[in-house]
């Protein structure tokens, strides 16, 4: 019995130390999957899909390795435990901490893999009406730090009408924070960003979708969709600056909205090796993607529970969506047997999302739930002292990749009005912001004021300062009689005159036509600027939109706490926020004014670009603006306070 211990010691040892490296196949982290564990302990979707692509040889030959080394292992463990009496773990236990391997379960027949299932999706009459047609729930997306930067609220029920047949109301509420990318190799100033994804959907109770309507918020532009859908066309209404503008295609079936595969799962499990296919409708792209949902294994996950994040066994479905052949995405779903989906993960993305209750939801995503501005910039720097701020000076460092070296739309940061420059080198500056006017002595070496050529651009009407309309005209008529005033004065009291029409609020839809904003009372600072560039250019008063970022006081005594300034970097953070205003052209120059507080630009605000609105459309203001940030690292230098 010695010897017979001591041989089958010598053989697993022999297989551990002994099998090339190159052909251990790494089966365990390509079944796993484990849902939200840190990359040391498991491989990413994505890079189980590489591994399982090997040269097929190569596979075999690892398998085989893989074959003697499981039966190495298992004659080894019987011996053993014959030896001393242990028993076996059962078939049970072995699969609660992995999946099986592909020679350990019997394989499904050429007729059943890969069997198309229906949708899940039809629903019966009203005396079938049950859970699945009426449910709540709620998600938390987290990242691998463990910080939780968005969440999802979704609902479910049907809705009864007299005269007409129910219909089945989806609801989705989503909101993000977007964090700027630190993984690059040139790293620009932390910066996060707010998307916001609202929808509501209507199905017949055949499973096909009748209509939807949508919102969509990518920092300070929010654009919506309406959707409706006919016999043979589907029809896609975005809101315009002057007139709705539509776009119809042609409809290809039965449409399902985008929490399909949550609606398939819920209460129709999806057994391994079956799927179900649908076409998706995708409002923001107008477009529709094929979707096809793939039954796997159970597998070995993370969800959420009262108790925190624990492992569990959980089904797997797999979804891909795919536009055409260039244009997919693939996304691992894991649920319990109810088909309630626990956790998701769309592959190449660091989220995670995670199943919640209410309570848990409304205190772990209370951050992101109160976020108020639509872009937040943390700059480092010199202390701001509390009080009065009549200069800022920050100094800017330009990626050699920047939005400025790579077209000829954007300048770079550049003179402003009460703003000065001064180039260090060909990626460095340093900005001032004076707040009352200065003369050009005390800022020797930087760029003189902002003296641009006034261009016909600067006055004509476009889609969006469409000043000709009747809402402008209305509120124009509301401001003081001016004649007789200087175009400065004409410009201050236009100023005060939008101020007091409109009521700021941080987030609202931001590029849209001044007759609208005109007819609105709460607007946020793009809608302010839009409205009175606007009403100057029609008291003939050259204009223009400028974006940046503005420095929020009332948050910097929260950014300079003991605990940041007792941490390993002492540098304290101060919040910059997104802002627009206006430039306007007057008897001495250009001034610039800001309609939110009905008062001159002061130097809290920095101006990142200056536009004439010529060619202003939502999805290029916003990726435009985002593209400047990313292009910049900032660092406050010098502030000077009036206590």
């Amino acid at each position: 019995m010695i010897r017979l211990i001591a041989v089958t010691i010598v053989l697993i040892v022999w297989d551990e130390f002994a099998t090339p490296a190159a052909l251990r196949l790494p089966i365990a982290p390509l079944r796993w999957k484990l849902a939200g564990q840190p990359d040391s302990e498991r491989r990413k979707p994505e890079q189980c899909r590489t591994v399982t692509q090997m040269d097929w040889k190569m596979t075999q030959l690892a398998l085989t390795f893989q074959r003697w080394r499981s039966a190495l292992r298992l004659g080894g463990t019987v011996l053993l435990g014959l030896s001393s009496g242990c028993d076996l773990p059962d078939r049970h236990d072995i699969g609660m901490f992995r999946k099986p391997a592909a020679w350990e379960v019997t394989d499904a027949s050429a007729s059943e893999r890969d069997r198309i299932e229906p949708s899940g999706l039809s629903r019966g009459s009203d005396a079938e009406a049950g859970a699945d047609d009426t449910w709540q729930f709620w998600y938390l997306h987290q990242v691998e730090s463990g910080d939780i930067v968005g969440g999802v609220e979704m609902q479910s029920q049907r809705i009864t009408s007299v005269g007409t047949d129910d219909q089945i109301q989806v609801t989705l509420h989503e909101r993000v924070l977007v964090e700027s990318d630190a993984s690059v190799a040139w790293t620009p100033t932390q910066f996060r960003y707010m998307t916001s994804n609202g929808q509501t959907f209507w199905y017949a109770l055949d499973g096909g979708l009748v209509r939807s309507d949508s919102k969509f918020r990518i920092g300070p532009v929010e654009q919506s969709r309406l959707v409706e859908v006919s016999e043979k066309q589907i029809r896609f209404t975005a809101d315009g600056f002057s007139n709705t503008q539509s776009k119809t295609i042609a409809l290809p079936g039965i449409l399902a909205g985008p929490l399909a595969v949550y609606r398939s799962l819920l209460g129709h499990p999806l057994a391994p090796h079956k799927q179900r296919k649908m076409t998706l409708l995708l409002p923001l792209q107008e477009s529709t993607a094929d979707l096809r949902i793939e039954g796997q294994p159970p597998a070995l996950a993370r969800r959420l529970t009262d108790q925190g994040v624990v492992m569990d066994s959980l089904r797997e479905a797999i979804a891909v969506v795919a536009i055409d052949a260039s244009r997919q995405r693939q996304q691992y779903f894991w649920y319990d047997d109810q088909g309630v989906v626990q956790a998701t993960n769309v592959s190449g993305d660091p989220r995670f999302t995670y199943r919640c209750e209410e309570n848990q939801y409304n205190e772990l995503a209370k951050p992101v739930l109160q976020q108020q501005y639509p872009v937040v910039v943390d700059v480092p720097g010199e202390q701001i002292a509390p009080g009065q701020l009549t200069l800022l000076a920050l100094d800017v460092e330009q990626s050699p990749n920047s939005l400025a070296s790579t077209t000829s739309t954007w300048p770079g940061i550049t003179a402003a009005p009460r703003q000065y420059v001064q180039e260090i080198d060909s990626s460095h500056q340093r900005v001032v912001m004076a707040g009352p006017a200065v003369s050009l002595a005390k800022f020797a070496g930087l760029s003189p004021r902002y003296d641009s050529p006034v261009e016909l651009a600067d006055l004509a009407e476009t889609p969006v300062l469409n000043y000709r309309s009747t809402g402008v005209k209305k509120v124009l008529g509301v401001a003081a009689t001016m004649a007789g005033t200087s175009n400065e004065e004409k410009a201050v009291e236009l100023n005060r005159t939008v101020h007091s029409l409109l009521s700021f609020v941080p987030l609202s839809t931001g590029v849209r036509s001044a007759s609208d904003i005109a007819q609105t009372g709460l607007a946020d600072s793009t809608e302010h600027a839009i409205l009175l560039a606007a009403m100057l250019r029609a008291n003939y008063i050259p204009a223009r939109l400028a974006v940046g970022l503005r420095y929020l006081p009332e948050a910097a005594d929260e950014s300079v706490s003991p605990d940041s300034l007792s941490s390993a970097d002492p540098t304290p953070t101060y919040p910059f926020v997104y802002h627009a205003w206006v430039t306007a052209k007057v008897e001495d120059g250009w001034i610039a004014l800001d309609p939110t507080t009905g008062q001159l630009v002061g130097p809290e605000c920095l101006t990142l670009d200056i536009t004439d609105a010529s060619n202003l459309k939502a999805d290029g203001f916003v990726n435009r603006y985002l593209a400047i940030l990313r292009s910049l690292r900032l660092r406050v230098s010098a502030a000077v306070v009036e206590s």
